[in-house]
């Protein structure tokens, strides 16, 4: 049987999987946009959730900082932000008054052209900036009831008013993207972020994809948005189109929590029947660029302490099939992978010490996986040997890797086929 993956922004590829192996194709239920985004949008703002309304909490004295997504995320702000911005007017606050900040968290600034293209003219009438998360002037809030520090982007924590736009996408430590991630990861300090994401967080038996209830990092966040003030935030669920589906404003913690117990649960939550000798995974873009981002959404996603039930068996074969043209993106994170020639070294290396630098967490997870299973990378723009210090195999073609694998694995091999697997939970039900 023929499937065809979604390949980059736009394009795909396809993998012949024998009728009898294909134990079955995951992918996100289908979702229908709004029929009117904007107007969606504009009625989230005028029914906010657990606060009063955006333009209630301004005057023409206030000054605002609208925190929005770098380009590894969906982009809503195209239409959410101008929206917000005809909100804050009506409250009185110039352009003058605006500053965007880019929540790159530990990722790459955004290009003038990725700003372009969340912002549109937007970007030329309001100052906007990049976090720079080793870099930037950064405000000591104090410390969380846990002990983490919470030290963000002076940027924001001075301005009068806080807001957030994000987007609701499943998370394999916070459970859900969006909500206070927007502050504690997207404008927090390196350290911070550092110390949020350890190996404990990771391998805590409620951290992991669509987990909230009792999650500690989605706590932390909560936690640290509380201390920086955030006061509003407009958080969507988009399709693989990239268009809004449910939308909602309002409280940090309230609005997020709603949106997902009404539109985020049944629009990413699929079902598996049982862990498969053979995965075969597609990121999906704007998770396929890079090997960081793929090594989270297209390896832990399906088989590391993100799931209960991973989705492949131990000593199994995942075959990866993503682009990434970017490159490594995350060098702390290559470095620690590919610092010993054995994972179990470099699972102890990461136990035995602090994490001290995003990616590091990353290194601890995806070794993990790669000590129990097999993971192949395919069609990938990545150099061979950048792949094998990975502790990966490089094949140059999604078929060719099938073909391997099944013959290593068996005729009755059983294979699973899971596409677009950032917007996936997959949960086992035998």
């Amino acid at each position: 049987m023929q499937v065809d993956l979604p390949y980059g922004r736009d394009g795909a590829i396809s993998v012949d999987v024998p009728g009898k192996n294909l134990l079955g194709i995951l992918s996100a239920p289908k979702m229908d946009r709004a029929k009117d985004q904007v107007r969606a949008a504009k009625e989230a703002l005028r029914n906010p959730v657990g606060t009063t309304r955006l333009k209630d909490m301004v005057s023409k004295e206030s000054s605002v900082a609208v925190i929005v997504n770098d380009a590894t995320r969906p982009n809503i702000e195209k239409t959410v932000a101008p929206v917000v911005m005809e909100e804050l007017r009506e409250g009185g606050v110039s352009d003058d008054n605006v500053i965007f900040v880019i929540a790159n968290g530990a990722h790459r600034p955004a290009t003038q052209q990725e700003i372009t293209s969340k912002l549109g003219l937007l970007a030329e009438r309001v100052k906007i900036v990049n976090h720079d998360a080793k870099r930037d002037d950064m405000v000591n809030l104090g410390r969380t009831s846990s002990g983490f520090h919470a030290r963000i982007n002076a940027r924001v924590a001075k301005a009068d008013v806080k807001m957030a736009i994000g987007t609701v996408l499943p998370h394999p430590i916070a459970g859900y993207s969006g909500g206070g991630k927007a502050i504690a990861v997207g404008v927090a300090s390196s350290d911070t972020i550092a110390s949020t994401h350890t190996v404990g967080m990771l391998d805590h038996p409620k951290t992991g994809l669509g987990l909230i209830e009792g999650n500690p990092f989605y706590e932390v966040a909560i936690e640290i948005a509380r201390l920086t003030s955030l006061d509003f935030i407009v958080n969507c669920i988009v399709n693989e189109q990239e268009e809004i589906v449910d939308i909602i404003a309002g409280d940090v913690e309230a609005a997020h929590s709603e949106l997902i117990q009404r539109t985020g649960r049944r629009g990413f939550e699929v079902a598996f029947p049982r862990p498969a000798d053979i995965v075969i995974v597609s990121a999906g873009y704007p998770k396929d660029g890079n090997l960081y981002h793929v090594s989270a959404e297209g390896i832990c996603v399906v088989a590391g302490s993100a799931l209960p039930t991973p989705c492949v068996k131990k000593g199994g074969t995942i075959i990866v099939a993503s682009p990434m043209s970017e490159g490594i993106y995350n060098q702390a994170f290559y470095d620690w992978l590919t610092g010993s020639p054995e994972v179990d070294r470099v699972i102890k290396k990461l136990k035995d010490r602090p994490i001290t630098d995003p990616g590091q967490h990353r290194a601890y997870g995806v070794a993990c996986v790669l000590r129990d299973i097999e993971v192949i990378i395919a069609e990938s723009h990545l150099d061979h040997e950048i792949t094998r210090k990975a502790h990966m195999i490089p094949i140059d073609k999604a078929q060719t890797a099938l073909m391997w694998a099944l013959e290593k694995h068996g005729s009755s091999a059983e294979v699973l086929v899971v596409v677009n697997s950032h917007r996936l939970i997959p949960i086992y039900r035998p």
